[in-house]
């Protein structure tokens, strides 16, 4: 699919990628992109189930922001210096590799050969 690879490419050409509690963030880990999410909406005073700060609550959210990969802004201030910071900031590799060990599993460009092996055995047995 072209999307998919346009998607992919950017993503590893990017030095950051900035996301609200996207799935974007498992591809940014297997490419080695930093990610920063805005965890405040666009305008003050939004009740809690209309903010976007709700899906920072939801359990893969919150599990994958614990693990340390992405780093989460709360305020509308801090989020250019986030943005620098987060720029200038090595890539923390081992809050990556917790990231892909826990949503990713292997990732040697190998998954589509393992698939097709294992539906090949479930059909055969």
């Amino acid at each position: 699919n072209d999307d998919l690879m346009l998607q992919a490419r950017t993503v590893s050409f990017s030095d950051l990628c900035l996301n609200v509690a996207s799935s974007m963030t498992i591809h940014c880990a297997i490419t080695g992109t930093k990610v920063l999410s805005p965890a405040f909406d666009h305008v003050e005073g939004l009740p809690y189930h209309e903010s976007v700060r709700r899906v920072y609550d939801y359990e893969h959210n919150r599990k994958m922001h614990e693990l340390g990969f992405v780093k989460v802004v709360n305020r509308r201030a801090d989020f250019i210096g986030a943005v620098r910071g987060a720029l200038d900031a090595p890539l923390d590799e081992m809050a990556r590799q917790r990231v892909l060990e826990d949503y990713a599993g292997t990732v040697d460009g190998q998954a589509a050969e393992r698939l097709a092996l294992s539906v090949l055995r479930e059909l055969t047995a």
